[in-house]
Parts: C-alpha cells; structure tokens; sequence
C-alpha cells in the first residue's frame, strides 16, 4: 500500500492527522471497513499494536482510547482513481480494449467506467 495516499472525508482525515498518512494506509490495509474498539489501557502485546507499530499504535491510543472507531475503507478511493485514469485514457484516444488491457481490466468495466462521464464543462458564448 501507497504510503502517500490521501484519506477522503473528514473522519479519514482526523484519523491520518492523529497517527500519520503511513499509519492510517497500514491501519486501512489490516481494518479497512471494520469497526475496532481501542482498550483503555495500553495492550503493546496486541494485534493492533502489532500490525501498527508500537509509535502507531501509541499514538492511536493515547488519543482514541475507551472509544470505538470505523476504519475507512481504500476501495472507494482506489475505484476513484481507477476511473479517472480510464477517462483520462479515452481522453487520450485509446479504445476500450487498450484501456481493459492496461488497467487489467474486461471491457464491460470499461464501457461502465465511460458510461459515468462527468458533466460537461460550461462554457460561456463569447460571440453571442
């Protein structure tokens, strides 16, 4: 997982501020959609702590300690991104089977991918 990867939404946010982008990406990679309580007492000895790393994992739990917290998601932002490189790629001029065949994917997925284009741009009539 990107290490780089910008959280969406305001909780994703809190969170990444809270424990770091690094830390949020490795959280998301082991809870991604799942709800974890954080014990009110350090537990070093922890899955959590564990798959985190002790500084992670110190810091997640200094500050959510006693509550219970939903893990984002990466699909949503991972499908995302995949959408935009396949309009960015017909935009470019290639067919639907050269986008599949590079983004790995069929080309149903793709003409579904294009089938949800962005609205049109409006521009103003500068000679009317």
């Amino acid at each position: 997982m990107d290490a780089t990867w910008a959280p969406s939404g305001e909780h994703a946010a809190a969170l990444a501020e809270a424990i770091g982008a690094a830390g949020l990406a490795r959280l998301v990679q082991h809870y991604g959609g799942m709800r974890i309580r954080i014990h009110t007492d350090p537990r070093p000895e922890s899955d959590l702590a564990e798959r985190l790393g002790p500084e992670v994992y110190s810091r997640l739990q200094a500050i959510y300690a006693g509550e219970e917290i939903d893990i984002p998601r990466l699909r949503s932002e991972q499908a995302a991104a995949r959408a935009a490189r396949v309009q960015a790629l017909r935009a470019k001029g290639w067919t639907g089977n050269e986008i599949a065949r590079a983004e790995g994917l069929t080309l149903r997925q793709v003409r579904r991918l294009l089938a949800q284009e962005a609205p049109p741009v409006v521009q103003m009539d500068l000679f009317g």
